[in-house]
This record gives structure tokens, sequence and C-alpha cells, in this order.
């Protein structure tokens, strides 16, 4: 049976003047797969749509494509934009854009009144280790929200910086087993004593995806040299 055809660009462009909302989102989708540049002006300019949805998949969209003069439009979408979602969105596609402007628009973003929004930009930019992250990461340790603490603490283990070690000891405490394995983990990684027990005993309790597994036992192999 023949595989149906992809739509062309043409076609995905139009689509992403649809009248239909969600015609637009799937469009966005479409045009961040396609890998074709041409995609990139048509959506910065459906960052402006009047559909959550849709911002969200074309925000989606440029940081499939590494559009860089995305970083401006992307910035603008994670400061301004009502929908939290929407700005979360915004700074996993600067992640993948990368670049001096994306990483501006990653340390604003730090300022956003919604803790998940702050939480995701601390994660991403444990993903890029920039060092001039490192003092706004920091700051963050402080915030009021106890995810974002945690996320920031992560962020700076992964630095190398063991500035979030007491947020990541009381993260030992938590019931969420994703939780104290992710403190755990950072704590042993970064040669913390109680971290590596406490990662020892999760490996011997719990039921770890193969992948964390495998990364805990050479945390340990590591820590034991």
């Amino acid at each position: 049976m023949p595989k149906p055809k992809k739509p062309k660009l043409k076609q995905m462009l139009r689509d992403l003047r649809s009248e239909d909302p969600k015609v637009r989102a799937q469009a966005a989708t479409r045009l961040g797969e396609s890998g074709d540049p041409r995609a990139v002006e048509p959506l910065i300019a459906a960052l402006a749509d009047a559909e959550a949805g849709v911002r969200y998949r074309a925000a989606f969209a440029l940081g499939d494509l590494r559009a860089k003069a995305a970083a401006g439009p992307l910035t603008e979408l994670l400061v301004k934009d009502p929908v939290w979602f929407v700005r979360s969105c915004a700074a996993l596609a600067l992640e993948k854009i990368r670049g001096s402007k994306a990483l501006d628009g990653l340390l604003a973003g730090l300022h956003d009144p919604e803790p998940l929004v702050r939480a995701t930009v601390c994660t991403v930019l444990s993903n890029r280790r920039r060092k001039r992250a490192l003092p706004a990461l920091v700051s963050c340790l402080q915030d009021a929200e106890g995810q974002v603490r945690f996320a920031a603490a992560l962020a700076l283990s992964r630095y190398g910086d063991t500035q979030g070690t007491e947020v990541l000891h009381e993260a030992l405490k938590e019931d969420d087993e994703a939780v104290r394995f992710d403190a755990a983990y950072a704590l042993t990684v970064l040669g913390d004593n109680e971290g590596r027990e406490h990662l020892a005993r999760l490996l011997q309790e719990a039921d770890l995806i193969n992948w964390d597994r495998k990364a805990a036992e050479r945390a340990l192999r590591k820590a034991e040299r």
C-alpha cells in the first residue's frame, strides 16, 4: 500500500492561514517537521495568532527549525504571552535555537509570574550550561516556590556548582520518588556522601526505568573512584 503523500509547502502555508484554528495548528507542526527555512517567517507571524494552541505549535516548530531569526520574537512571546504554557514552549524553543539572543530571552523568563515557567527555564538553562546563567540560577534558590528552587538546584549541579546542595538535601525527604532520585543523583555527581547512599538505596528499592538505572550506576561507580 503506497504511503500517503506529505503536503507541499504551499499547501501547508495556506493551511497556516485557515479560518480553522485546528488546521492552523496542524500546519505549524508540519512546517516545523518540514525542515524548510522558507517556513520561518510565516511561523514567526503565527506567534501572534489569536489561538494559544497555534502560538504554542508555531513556537515549537521554530525550535525544531533551529531558526535563529526567531530568537527575538520567541523572547517576546516568553515575556509577554498571556498563556503560561505558550511561554513555557517559547523557552523550550529558545533552548534549541541557542545563541546569545536566545540566552538573553531565557534569563528574562526567570522572572515569569508562573512558577512552572520559571522551573522550565531553569531546566533549559541546565541543558545549555552557560556560565553567564549561573548568577541568575543562584538567585532562583531563593524563589518562593519549591519547584523552582529544586529546578535551579538541579541546574546548578549540572554546572558542577554546589550552592544548591541544601535544597537538594531537603528534596531527599520528598514523597515523590522521582524527585528523590533526581536530588540523590545530583548530589552524587557533586560528590556528596548522603546523596550517594540515598541513590544506592533507590537502586535497590525503586523500580527505575533502564536509562535512570544506568545513569545512577555510572554516577556511583565514578563516585567510588
